[in-house]
């Protein structure tokens, strides 16, 4: 049996085409019209996500435009990332003007130290720093648990939901915990319309500077050339637009549930599976095992046919190339990134490929024991 590593959409395939032709439609008429940018269905996607989440919002061209937009609008304030972070969004920041910090996560609960992050907070203050934020992902628990104590340390928080759409923590869903919120929409994410991105705030200062930045900074209450703000060609296309507000319409929901299906599945059969805290109901975007040695496992899991996406991270993000050995290495971080695969879980995995995932574990499982 070959069991691919991703399949986007609900399992029900009469939804899916009956969408796709819906969608169809849309993009014809949206050629017809020629109107690309900035028109009916990127204003109707940013008001279902501000009917749902309460926030005024902005849909742009990646969740990376938006944070950088974001950090600029707030004036460049000291930011602090979980060790888990994907760096496009430590590039934004740093594009952003902003000064970085990181914490490290403990990998058997996916929190972050609370001690350690309270530090880090007072010690930008004492440094000089006007503002701190603190860029809370959904794969770092910990930015919830601490979400009112960061209030009383006087962070700033940003809620980064790209992972966590339609999760719950508390009973409270992802995106309602921050100050400010950013979102991607690339096709791998739970919530996707193939790229793209959304940004989420209450406060109207920093929305109308994002605003103006989405058009490269332009100023149109001082006339339709006159750039006020330092941005960039930042809009979402209409067709984008139009492929986030089908799903969210149609299939998010549906799928999210599924997928929830299949975790719970692999939580009841497989000891060895990452397990949340009690406080989180995920939305089953990853479901991570538990392992001695990830090349191996991955190994294996080829010669059985069957397709992972890898891990959620590959390495702490204080550890990526590109940053040439800047920052202080993340050792929990490293230890949770070398230390676990994630299964195939999506909504169009049949029963009997879940059945054969988990086989192929106990499978490997048994002969790692009796190697």
């Amino acid at each position: 049996m070959r069991v691919e590593a991703l399949k986007l959409g609900p399992s029900d395939e009469v939804l899916r085409k009956d969408v796709a032709r819906k969608y169809g439609e849309i993009c014809e008429e949206i050629y017809l019209k020629g109107t690309y940018l900035l028109g009916f269905y990127t204003q109707t996607l940013e008001y279902a996500l501000q009917l749902k989440f309460g926030k005024k919002t902005l849909a742009m061209s990646s969740a990376t435009d938006c944070t950088e937009a974001l950090l600029r609008a707030m004036g460049s304030p000291s930011v602090i990332f979980p060790a888990l972070s994907f760096p496009s969004s430590v590039l934004a920041a740093l594009k952003a003007g902003c000064p970085v910090g990181f914490v490290d996560v403990d990998w058997r609960t996916m929190t972050i130290d609370e001690d350690e992050l309270r530090d880090a907070i007072k010690s930008e203050y004492m440094m000089g720093a006007m503002e701190v934020v603190f860029f809370a992902s959904y794969v770092a628990g910990g930015g919830y648990a601490n979400m009112q104590k960061l209030s009383e340390l006087g962070a700033t928080v940003v809620e980064d939901i790209s992972h966590s759409f339609g999760a719950m923590v508390d009973g409270r869903e992802a995106g309602m915990w921050g100050d400010h919120v950013v979102g991607s929409l690339v096709a791998t994410k739970p919530f996707q319309a193939g790229t793209g991105g959304f940004v989420m705030t209450s406060n109207e200062d920093v929305f109308k500077r994002m605003e103006m930045m989405r058009e490269y900074g332009r100023d149109s209450s001082l006339g339709s050339g006159v750039l006020s703000e330092r941005g960039g060609s930042w809009r979402m296309s209409e067709m984008e637009a139009a492929a986030a507000r089908m799903n969210m319409m149609y299939t998010v929901d549906l799928e999210l549930e599924e997928r929830r299906t299949v975790l719970r599945r692999y939580e009841d059969r497989l000891p060895n599976l990452f397990k949340w805290p009690e406080n989180v109901s995920p939305n089953g975007y990853r479901a991570s095992l538990i392992v001695s040695d990830y090349q191996y496992w991955k190994d294996e899991l080829a010669k059985r046919d069957i397709g992972v996406v890898g891990r959620v991270y590959d390495r702490p993000v204080t550890e990526q190339p590109i940053f040439h050995g800047s920052f202080e290495k993340m050792p929990k971080a490293k230890e949770w990134c070398d230390h676990h695969i994630c299964l195939p879980c999506y909504a169009r995995l049949t029963v009997d490929e879940q059945n054969y995932v988990i086989n192929a574990v106990k499978e490997i499982e048994n002969e790692q024991g009796n190697a």
